[in-house]
């Protein structure tokens, strides 16, 4: 609790404050438009302040915050995986448990104290990115219908799918009674623990599979007051664009219980700003709140720009910090990120676009005030540091932290959610400045103090680091050289700042046949004689190379021989069908192995009594377990598209096999919980699976055959199957859009009107 000496200290701030933003007509603060004094965004105080360096630091706190919630508790991430282990370096001193679900089932679960009464056991509200849950197959679904089995019925969750082609729901947020708040630049999932340490071989940094994962860093911030508050708006009102149901905020103050009593703010009695990033979706209008605060906060910056980010893309950014650098007096830029991308196909997206803007950057440092650094816990064992924390200090006035990377797309495509914390007197600066210290200290495995003594002893930051670095101990920060990428070896494609648009590719890419007006008029025609082309030229490579001797048609033959002869194989093959596409397992790659192994005509009768037999078994399960309960379990998604089905029964259901718009598993499951009959159902679902099972069957029985012998004939043969099918879908498309699709959407016997 707050002594009357610092609420009379945070009240005088607070006027300062409010004088402030009128002098530079702000209005008050918790505005809109009063960010940092002069950028887009919304300020409030925060009575404290502090960073948590690495995932340990904070996954101990939040669980501290989370055992003395009350009433509300919002957790809005880009992925949450509830199996992770909240503390693994120390013994809690008490019996509740560390794991994540188990956490917060505990807390929700607790019975309210009748002397005095008090609400123990608060809700809790989960809102994570969609992963596009019915349409993506690569996003472990599963484990997000079993989360929800799994967690009390007080935790409530939602998939942030309000968002452009192509974006992603990326912030990171924790509120907690509206008393505290985090943010940053960790999610609650695998993969984000580590100690400061950085240690090569901690024993406890595994994932829940007990898999090691490399040093990782992440920086994440705690605030109370005002500024949490402030941020339990921004998850509600992201709730309810999300899940429609407003909620409103506790009327109690809970600030007593929700801070964690052992953790002294690096700030208090601070301007907390928040700034975001929204894409222009749904009605509402775009946020680039991150962009314009970043590059107001680079041009003010007098000494020292520190910058720790995942990587940086962005043009603008870029720009902005060439310009600095440039200038005879400018700031001196330190950044420090991984050499590369966590995975290879971020690394494929963004790798050259990194080049680029680190190319960009050290052409104009024309006076030598540029360092672009990687961390290394162990320069003898070659192992670096992941950096994943999105972070910024400039000079001693300014630390922001949040979930944005300095990339493109955090600037205008995605969801994000920063804070900045502005201190407007020397003693404010110090402790930024001890911020700044803590951060590349921890880097270089020493303490504060004797970072602080290298700040006094070699005067400039890119001096001292240059120093620390030719004292080649084992752990430090190295020069990150990526090397001359080239002429044109990036494309702005890779970072979108804004949604994709449809032609947009084709915009980037052909622009001369764009102007001539050649490409606008892209039609089947075209479409399909690139997919006939394309067909020609992988057959011929099959055909002339040695492709065909890697391909083991022999273990085809052997499986097939054994499914024959095995009494159970109608039974097998069936099952697969039934169990296989459950965890939404593309239906047609089931038929077309089914096709490959049993050959054309077998193949394609199995695959269409297995077609039945599955879809029957999902309808009776979705009847089994009941309507309400699947769309408590799939969510409101799902319950429209359901809603959707039940206005075209018969034909709907055609519409759907036809053209599939959700995995075979969540089309029985919605047609089950919809007013369509079995019968219809079971019709539908012949005659609109038919036309996609013979032409599969044609393909994966002309595929054999090129496999076998890649003669002239069969070449020709599938190609002409192809194109035959391609050709096939096209006019079903045609036809969908005309008549069926528009009874599906809810227009029964209306016909779409005339151009």
């Amino acid at each position: 609790m707050m002594s009357a000496q610092q609420r009379r200290g945070r009240d005088r701030a607070m006027r300062v404050h409010e004088a402030e933003d009128a002098d530079a007509g702000h209005g008050k603060p918790g505005a809109r438009g009063a960010a940092h004094g002069r950028t887009l965004g919304r300020t409030a105080l925060a009575d404290r302040f502090a960073l948590l360096i690495d995932g340990a630091e904070y996954f101990r706190r939040l669980r501290q915050a989370l055992l003395a919630a009350r009433r509300d508790v919002f957790l809005v991430g880009w992925d949450f995986d509830m199996h992770i282990e909240l503390v693994r370096d120390t013994e809690p001193d008490d019996d509740a448990p560390t794991r994540l679900g188990e956490l917060l089932n505990h807390i929700t679960s607790r019975r309210p104290l009748r002397k005095p009464r008090r609400i123990f056991a608060p809700r809790v509200h989960v809102l994570a990115w969609d992963f596009s849950t019915y349409l993506a197959l690569d996003r472990r679904p599963l484990t997000i219908l079993r989360r929800k089995l799994e967690l009390h019925a007080r935790i409530r969750q939602a998939f942030d799918a309000k968002h452009p082609l192509g974006a992603s729901h990326h912030q990171k947020i924790v509120v907690i009674d509206d008393s505290v708040a985090f943010v940053g630049s960790t999610d609650l999932t695998s993969g984000r623990w580590d100690l400061a340490a950085h240690e090569v071989d901690d024993p406890a940094r595994v994932d829940p599979k007990d898999k090691h994962y490399p040093p990782h860093h992440e920086v994440q911030a705690i605030v109370s007051g005002a500024a949490a508050r402030a941020l339990g708006d921004v998850a509600r009102e992201r709730w309810k664009r999300v899940s429609k149901h407003r909620l409103r905020p506790p009327k109690r103050d809970f600030s007593v219980h929700a801070w964690p009593p052992d953790l002294e703010p690096d700030l208090a009695n601070v301007a907390l700003t928040i700034v975001r990033t929204r894409p222009e979706f749904g009605g509402e209008e775009a946020l680039r709140e991150v962009e314009a605060s970043y590059l107001e906060s680079i041009a003010r910056a007098e000494r020292s720009i520190y910058l720790e980010t995942q990587y940086l893309t962005s043009r603008t950014i870029t720009s902005a910090l060439t310009t600095r650098l440039a200038e005879p007096e400018g700031p001196e830029v330190v950044l420090v990120q991984p050499r590369e991308a966590s995975g290879w196909f971020e690394q494929l997206a963004v790798g050259d676009l990194v080049q680029v803007a680190h190319a960009q950057l050290r052409a104009g440092d024309k006076h030598g005030r540029l360092r672009i650094l990687r961390p290394v816990a162990s320069r003898a064992n070659e192992v670096a540091v992941y950096v994943h924390a999105k972070l910024a200090i400039f000079d001693d006035r300014q630390a922001r932290v949040g979930s944005a990377n300095l990339s493109a797309r955090s600037m205008g495509l995605d969801t994000e959610c920063d804070v900045v914390a502005e201190v407007r007197d020397s003693a404010g600066e110090e402790r930024v400045r001890a911020l700044r210290e803590r951060l590349l200290a921890h880097w270089l495995g020493e303490t504060p103090e004797a970072f602080r003594e290298r700040m006094r002893d070699g005067g400039s930051l890119c001096a001292v680091l240059d120093a620390a670095r030719e004292e080649n101990r084992d752990r430090g920060l190295d020069v990150l050289d990526l090397g001359d990428p080239g002429p044109d070896k990036a494309s702005d494609l890779a970072d979108l700042d804004e949604p994709i648009e449809p032609t947009l590719v084709i915009d980037k890419f052909l622009p001369e046949l764009v102007e001539s007006g050649g490409i606008r008029g892209f039609g089947p025609a075209p479409m399909l004689v690139t997919a006939v082309l394309a067909t020609t030229i992988i057959a011929l490579v099959w055909r002339f190379t040695a492709l065909a001797e890697m391909w083991p048609v022999e273990a085809l033959d052997r499986l097939d021989a054994r499914l024959q002869a095995a009494p159970a194989s109608p039974f097998i093959v069936l099952s697969i069908y039934v169990f296989a596409t459950l965890p939404l397992v593309p239906v047609h790659l089931v038929v077309l192995a089914t096709v490959l192994v049993l050959g054309g005509m077998s193949g394609g009768a199995y695959a269409m009594l297995g077609l039945l037999v599955g879809a029957s078994a999902h309808f009776g399960l979705g009847r089994f377990v009941g309507g309400r309960r699947w769309v408590q379990l799939l969510g409101g998604r799902f319950e429209r598209f359901a809603a959707k089905i039940q206005a075209g029964d018969l034909a709907s259901v055609i519409a759907l096999r036809l053209l599939p718009v959700a995995p075979f598993f969540i089309a029985n499951l919605a047609c089950s919980v919809s007013r369509v009959r079995f019968p219809r159902f079971l019709a539908g679902t012949f005659v609109g699976s038919l036309p996609s099972v013979l032409a599969i069957a044609l393909f994966g029985a002309q595929v054999r055959a090129v496999l076998r012998e890649p003669g002239g004939a069969s070449v020709v043969w599938l190609v002409v199957i192809v194109g035959g099918f391609l050709a096939f879908l096209l006019a079903v498309r045609s036809f969908l859009v005309d008549h069926l699709l528009y009874t599906v959407s809810g227009s029964a016997g209306r016909r779409r009107p005339p151009d």
